[in-house]
């Protein structure tokens, strides 16, 4: 059997919105609030998508004791998955079985020896109906739709949620083998790779590590952050050109493992997604915004390039600082002339102050002038294009894309 062969039968595709669910046999201990002591046999069920819940059923004591925690984190540790999770009493089903949330940041996992390949699930990404090759020096990385695919976009088009879109297969060139420690910073890049190319949250999940034998040697059941479907996302990825992904890809996993640079990316991508995803609050899309850009020129400008000392940063206007990283990387800081309103309002044809100063508008109590919904999408638009082409030039990639205010520039 095959390794995608072997993934497919332990977490076969569902529909979408149908949850993926894990049982898990163990025991447990733990403390109640009044001091007494819990410990017993557990089957343990997770259900992922949207979000990961965990049942726990026991075998042979009763939890009824268990109900003095509702509303309160409640501390697991079961015995060979890994550290201890905290976990919240959702709903108390009878003596025996209790309905737990687990937090995002919480996880359960198995390790033991080196695997040479890892495969997992991939949630809501672009409906990209051909495999798409990425590598990173030693590392390889293949996603392949879904079977089903065009179906599966089809219902999410009418009903919105969640689904599993894509497999992904992971391993080092000439089939080497890896521990999760190594694993680990390739699994942390693809998701915020994976993301920033999504316009929203697009999330590898359920990672199974095998060896050459096919046996399953590591699991990794950890709940994500993962956006709902948004067929409406504009971004510079066309899904239709696949090769912008493999070029991008080298570049971008170099950045986000820089210790000078990696932290912030992270940082940034998420004010990125969550101003993408934050419409229809036109507000909301242009602060988070212009907090990414904020943060990316103050990295680049000051920590990155050294291009200013801290001192003259800080003497600047935000404008400036933002104007001067797009003309240290030769973007068009312009308004575009398809910006009809934005123009009309910013005759001086300055991207990043009108930037600023729509956000200082919204912020403030006092309108300089009314603000209408073409002007602030129209700076949301242009805002979002700066954000995206720094990181691009960032990551090496000088070529086409799709600009949100001018077709493929």
């Amino acid at each position: 059997m095959s390794f995608i062969e072997a993934y497919r039968a332990k977490y076969p595709t569902t529909k979408p919105n149908e949850s993926i669910d894990i049982t898990l046999n163990s025991s447990y201990s733990t403390f109640l609030k009044d001091g007494r002591k819990i410990n017993g046999k557990l089957d343990i069920q997770l259900r992922f998508l949207p979000r990961v819940k965990i049942q726990l059923k026991d075998k042979h004591t009763s939890l009824r004791g268990i109900d003095c925690f509702s509303n309160d984190k409640f501390g697991l540790q079961i015995d060979d998955l890994g550290p201890k999770i905290n976990v919240v009493v959702t709903s108390i089903t009878d003596e025996k079985s209790c309905v737990f949330q687990l937090n995002d940041n919480d996880f359960l996992q198995y390790t033991n020896e080196e695997v040479i390949e890892v495969c997992c699930l991939l949630i809501n990404f672009r409906p990209v109906t051909f495999s798409i090759d990425l590598s990173w020096g030693e590392w390889e990385i293949k996603i392949i739709p879904a079977e089903g695919l065009k179906q599966i976009e089809n219902e999410l088009h009418t009903f919105g949620g969640y689904a599993v879109t894509h497999l992904v297969l992971i391993s080092r060139e000439r089939k080497r083998k890896f521990n999760l420690e190594e694993f680990q910073p390739v699994w942390d890049g693809l998701y915020h790779f994976l993301s920033f190319a999504n316009g929203g949250w697009a999330t590898p999940v359920l990672p199974v590590g095998y060896n050459e034998k096919c046996e399953v040697v590591f699991q990794q059941l950890q709940p994500r952050i993962t956006s709902m479907w948004c067929d409406s996302t504009r971004n510079w990825f066309d899904g239709n050109k696949y090769n912008v992904l493999e070029s991008l890809f080298p570049g971008f996993m170099s950045l986000i493992v820089d210790p000078i640079w990696g932290r912030e990316l992270r940082a940034v991508i998420y004010w990125y997604v969550n101003s993408e995803r934050s419409l229809p609050s036109l507000d909301t899309t242009i602060i988070l915004a212009q907090s990414a850009l904020e943060l990316l020129s103050w990295q680049y400008l000051v920590i990155g390039k050294k291009v200013l000392s801290e001192k003259e940063y800080k003497k600047n206007r935000a404008a400036e600082n933002i104007r001067r990283v797009l003309n240290e990387e030769e973007i068009d800081a312009k308004i575009p002339s398809i910006c009809n309103d934005l123009l009309l309002r910013f005759p001086a044809d300055d991207g990043p102050f009108a930037l600023t100063e729509l956000r200082n508008d919204i912020v403030h109590p006092v309108l300089k002038k009314p603000l209408n919904n073409d002007e602030m999408n129209q700076i949301w638009d242009l805002s979002m294009y700066y954000i995206e082409r720094i990181i691009l030039n960032l990551c090496g990639y000088y070529g086409p894309i799709n600009h949100r205010c001018r077709p493929s520039i």
